[in-house]
């Protein structure tokens, strides 16, 4: 039996990883209390159970310890608020987030008022406590609670990981601040927030454990110790005064007196002599024994706790590279790994991961282009690999794809002029455009053409003598000349007196179809007008001239070689071209 005082100090020194814990362990103070009424026998006068974080972790992460009980009367709360008189209460300098103490999004685990920051909440939102005189024999303990992400304002949650809220310390009035913890809205603790700025997004944070009022409990760091240091739970990225909303209550600072001491060891050659030891990272899988004694020079006691460090499965997400237009397959290397599960995802929303689960997958970012370009027409996303195991543990890694905007060429219409000079006129297809001009067939013995400006899509060419000439508009991506497009025009010179150029009515009145072909094309005109058809090749040369009377004519191009073609029609001496290509 023990008495009842030493149960208090217990209950001050709680550290609830959950709620349910924190219920069991009021529950078994109560009962003891209760049972301490009755008796009148004393034992002895330290009592303590080691606690960890986590007494299962995987190779890489830390874990906390500390202890529950001590030595009898060797505890005193040196603050201790929890704004059940709807105010800021003492001991803090200030509560700039004007936080709400009406519970809008509902109460906290004992149904008292708790400081809630809402809608009505400057930012960077910051409470902010006086100085105190603090050991590392201290803790600092508080209730905190995220709104979830997706509910209305004032209980929209953070999504983003830089709109978490820290635990830090200062020791020289405000001008620097440490982070002791940061709760990050993807439900993990990091040491500090390092995505500042970045605007990373994370997954809903329906699950998180922070999601629900919980009570956390923090060792005060060897180099915050000293008699005028001041903590803050300061969130400093937020969206607007609408989102990453978040409640806190039930704020208390414990310090044991300085005549009890601890010793902490470990079966791997750790000691430390003090009462709550550093942030423990294994760098070894295999069990770790720590050994807690506590004396006040008259009674002591002794307890041990196990920690084991488990494998992770070792996560090659592969190669990363560069591609053109939307699509690329994913290649993890899963060579001799052992896991469980696994699966792949991306930070960009909507990117189309077609097998998620699987090492080689094709992805897909259509959906989301052309907005996912920007200005550089280039989209650089990342995708995550993570294994899992049995156990639990998992890991990730990372790869980048670059999707560059592939153009689309389009050179212009055919067309023939009366004259040597001719305006081309392509069309730019994305916003990083480079493309040039060339030649890429001319009439037999022609001589050299002349580009004004060949890079320019809008130039004019100069030819030296008449017939057709086809010519290459070359688009590629300004930052990657991989993604490219091609597209040819074809234009008919003939500075004849006779010559008549295309005519949009005759245009209109004419359908050609297949084209392109490899058997036969069809000529469907909507009057009856004799017309004159001519083919020519590349080099100005006649292949087929036949005069057609009929509405619908069939003309046979199979015994033609792959390539360009000129169709000339005469009706009426208007003149039509049209290009066409035999594949």
């Amino acid at each position: 039996m023990k008495n009842t005082i030493v149960f208090v100090y217990l209950h001050n020194l709680k550290i609830y990883k959950n709620l349910n814990q924190m219920k069991t362990k009021k529950i078994i103070i109560a009962i003891f209390s209760f049972y301490c009424l009755f008796s009148t026998i004393l034992n002895a006068q330290c009592d303590i159970t080691i606690e960890s974080t986590s007494q299962q972790i995987c190779l890489g992460d830390c874990f906390s310890l500390s202890y529950l009980g001590g030595c009898q009367g060797s505890s005193t709360n040196i603050m201790d608020t929890d704004f059940n008189n709807g105010t800021i209460g003492i001991g803090w300098a200030s509560g700039s987030p004007c936080p709400s103490f009406a519970n809008p999004c509902g109460n906290d685990n004992d149904g008292t008022p708790h400081a809630w920051v809402g809608n009505t909440s400057s930012f960077p939102r910051e409470f902010l406590t006086i100085p105190y005189s603090v050991t590392t024999a201290c803790q600092i303990c508080f209730d905190l609670k995220f709104a979830t992400q997706g509910n209305n304002s004032p209980c929209e949650g953070p999504d983003e990981m830089d709109e978490g809220v820290s635990l830090q310390w200062s020791t020289n009035g405000g001008i620097t601040w440490t982070d002791i913890i940061y709760f990050s809205p993807d439900g993990c603790l990091y040491s500090s927030n390092i995505w500042v700025g970045q605007g990373t997004s994370v997954s809903q944070n329906y699950s998180s454990d922070f999601v629900v009022w919980n009570n956390y409990c923090f060792n005060i760091p060897a180099a915050a110790a000293g008699p005028a240091t001041q903590f803050q739970w300061y969130q400093g990225q937020v969206t607007d005064y609408n989102c990453d909303h978040w409640g806190l209550d039930n704020v208390q600072i414990s310090c044991i007196d300085s005549s009890v001491t601890t010793l902490w060891e470990n079966n791997h050659g750790f000691s430390y002599s003090g009462h709550f030891p550093p942030l423990q990272c294994p760098p070894d899988t295999g069990t770790y024994i720590y050994t807690l004694t506590i004396n006040d020079s008259i009674y002591s006691d002794t307890d041990t706790i196990e920690i084991t460090s488990l494998a992770i499965p070792d996560a090659n997400a592969g190669y990363g590279g560069s591609v053109c237009d939307y699509g690329f397959t994913l290649n993890a290397n899963t060579i001799c790994v052992i896991y469980d599960s696994a699966n792949w995802t991306s930070e960009v929303p909507g990117v189309i991961i077609s097998n998620p689960t699987n090492e080689i997958t094709p992805v897909n970012i259509s959906n989301i282009v052309p907005g996912v370009y920007g200005s550089s027409c280039l989209a650089p996303i990342h995708f995550y690999w993570t294994l899992y195991d049995t156990a639990g543990c998992s890991n990730s890694d990372t790869v980048l794809i670059s999707f560059y905007q592939t153009a689309i060429a389009y050179a212009g219409q055919d067309d023939s002029i009366n004259n040597l000079s001719y305006s081309l006129s392509a069309i730019p297809s994305i916003n990083c455009s480079y493309g040039e001009w060339s030649v890429i067939s001319k009439p037999t013995g022609a001589g050299i053409e002349n580009f004004v400006d060949f890079t320019n899509p809008q130039t004019t060419v100069n030819v030296p003598i008449d017939g057709n000439w086809c010519f290459l508009w070359e688009e590629s991506n300004e930052y990657n000349s991989i993604c490219m497009s091609r597209d040819t025009v074809c234009i008919f010179f003939d500075d004849s007196a006779n010559f008549i150029s295309n005519n949009i009515s005759i245009k209109n009145e004419i359908n050609i179809y297949p084209n392109p072909s490899n058997d036969f094309i069809y000529i469907n005109i909507s009057n009856e007008d004799e017309l004159q058809v001519e083919i020519f090749d590349i080099n100005g040369k006649s292949l087929f001239n036949k005069n057609i009377f009929d509405k619908n004519k069939k003309i046979d191009v199979s015994g033609f070689s792959k390539g360009v073609y000129i169709l000339r029609i005469i009706d009426n001496n208007e003149i039509f071209h049209e290009k066409l290509i035999i594949d």
